[in-house]
């Protein structure tokens, strides 16, 4: 008797873990919108015979993607240099937003590493709040013209790069609201391309903070070279735009600039970090 307990203790558990697995496969994504003049879309995704894609979910770490990915399709014939694609993910009472971004605009500069925001829990018919993450991308575009890119939240690989390494270059974790919801609308909400034209209709504010972060890395250029024109160490000019006076100026901006001279304060490299900020330029964004 307690061996067929035993027996049916286990057949239950592995039915749960079965049936959990086919409640994972289940999700819907659809994908909204297909693209903007096929200069740039998203498409649905079989990891199993994309092969060059299947190597990085043969990696444990990533496979946990798998039942999220689809695939970036870059047909301008430019490069892309930055990319949003927001996921919406729809459970029977709750909505929520996530952005998984990449640029290659401003690389090499503080400030815009890897970082992740949980999204909030709204009422289906509220207004929907959003968290988000950003990666920074290691070559000088985020996606080479006619190339594809494996995309999940939280995780944005190339093709080149899948096929060489099998592994992406960064990534963040699957939010716990989104592993939550039955269903996900994908959108392909902003793509910069490398003359400036912007794809989509930028929901996220791809380009806004793309602006906002190059005026903060020019304020802490410029609040630097200052200090050691007259004479003061560079340190400590890198120290007061970190450590803001109490109740003075929290723009955007200025909470910027405080993050990147925090982050520049860690570095035993600022200095050279500090001379290609100086370089850095954005190109002028248009829509045409």
């Amino acid at each position: 008797m307690v061996q067929c307990r035993m027996r049916i203790g286990t057949f239950m558990a592995i039915m749960t873990v079965a049936f959990l697995a086919l409640a994972q496969n289940s999700r819907v994504i659809r994908i909204d919108p297909a693209g903007e003049n096929m200069r740039a879309f998203l498409s649905n995704m079989d990891a199993t015979s994309e092969v060059n894609f299947a190597r990085v979910f043969e990696i444990p770490r990533y496979q946990d993607y798998k039942p999220y990915a689809v695939l970036l399709t870059n047909g301008s014939g430019q490069a892309i240099v930055a990319v949003t694609i927001r996921w919406i993910g729809t459970s029977s009472e709750k909505t929520f937003i996530y952005d998984s971004s990449s640029d290659s605009l401003l690389r090499g500069a503080p400030g815009g590493g890897s970082s992740m925001t949980l999204p909030v829990p709204v009422p289906r018919q509220a207004p929907v709040q959003h968290g988000g993450s950003s990666m920074s991308a290691e070559g000088p575009v985020v996606l080479p013209a006619r190339e594809r890119m494996l995309v999940a939240p939280g995780l944005l690989v190339s093709e080149t790069r899948a096929k060489e390494r099998g592994m992406p270059g960064g990534s963040a974790s699957i939010p716990q609201s989104l592993q939550a919801a039955q269903s996900f609308s994908v959108t392909l909400d902003a793509v910069v391309l490398e003359d400036g034209t912007v794809l989509g209709p930028d929901a996220s504010h791809t380009v806004d903070g793309l602006t906002a972060r190059k005026a903060a890395i020019d304020g802490v250029v410029k609040a630097v070279r200052m200090a050691e024109q007259i004479g003061m160490d560079g340190v400590e000019a890198l120290r007061i735009l970190a450590n803001p006076q109490p109740g003075g100026n929290q723009s955007l901006e200025v909470r910027l600039e405080g993050t990147i001279a925090r982050e520049l304060m860690l570095s035993t490299r600022w200095k050279e970090q500090l001379s290609n900020m100086e370089t850095l330029q954005l190109p002028r964004f248009h829509r045409n």
